[in-house]
């Protein structure tokens, strides 16, 4: 009985390994550390068996290795400095909306290939916008022009350097170049306009109701009591301004 009872124990020993640490129960660690069991166990029963994942010593190593993996794959810029934008040589571009947009891409986490080519297609919708404003501009002036020769004939300068005059006399410098950069210049309701307050204003200036013979001379309105009224300079001394 006694060596009946001793066999029977040998054999019980004998490739008995599930209490052994490491066995089937327990993910392999490749480094020899102490290994999380079980944890491919919670995932989808078609990839618990990857070899790649088997090799993954717990959740928080396949976290770090994605996150590692998703900058590598994503190609963002260590720096807001790597993004580089270059407009063609002719094109004059706003330097701070270019600050703004290099900012919201790195925060963003933008590759810097992404955020050039979106940069590329935000300039070429805006260069497209201002060449079809100067189409159009173009397409008023000329109309502009068209109505001043029909309406004036020989005398569309003359007419023209009238209304200029007035705009110096009481617009002065700044309304000269809003005038210019707008096209106002040549739109022929406003010119027209200018040219009959000048010659308005000229013809009162050079009248004297107490001798019209006498054509340099002011004409002063006087109030009821004779005190005088507001009058107009000739219009005829000021030079005409020819930047628009």
């Amino acid at each position: 009985m006694g060596d009946e009872n001793k066999n029977n124990t040998s054999i019980k020993g004998t490739g008995d390994t599930g209490s052994t640490p490491g066995g089937s129960g327990a993910a392999q660690n490749p480094d020899g550390g102490v290994p999380t069991p079980g944890w491919q166990a919670t995932l989808p029963e078609d990839i618990r068996g990857n070899e790649t994942l088997a090799k993954v010593k717990d959740v928080s190593e396949l976290a770090k290795s994605y996150l590692e993996l998703t900058d590598k794959v994503a190609g963002k810029p260590a720096s807001i400095d790597q993004y580089v934008f270059n407009a063609p040589a002719d094109v004059v571009i706003d330097t701070e909306a270019v600050a703004q947009f290099k900012a919201i891409a790195f925060n963003l986490g933008m590759p810097a290939d992404a955020a050039y080519k979106l940069f590329e297609f935000a300039l070429q919708r805006d260069l497209e916008g201002q060449k079809k404003l100067k189409e159009v501009m173009d397409k008023e002036l000329a109309a502009g022009e068209e109505a001043m020769v029909k309406a004036w004939g020989n005398d569309k300068e003359a007419n023209r350097a009238l209304a200029s005059r007035v705009v110096q006399r009481f617009g002065g410098k700044e309304v000269e170049d809003a005038l210019a950069v707008t096209g106002l210049g040549r739109n022929f309701t406003l010119v027209n306009f200018l040219y009959k307050v000048g010659k308005a204003m000229s013809e009162s200036a050079l009248k004297d109701p107490n001798n019209p013979e006498a054509p340099n001379k002011r004409r002063v309105e006087t109030m009821p009591d004779g005190r005088p009224m507001l009058s107009f300079p000739s219009m005829d001394n000021i030079q005409p301004f020819t930047g628009y």
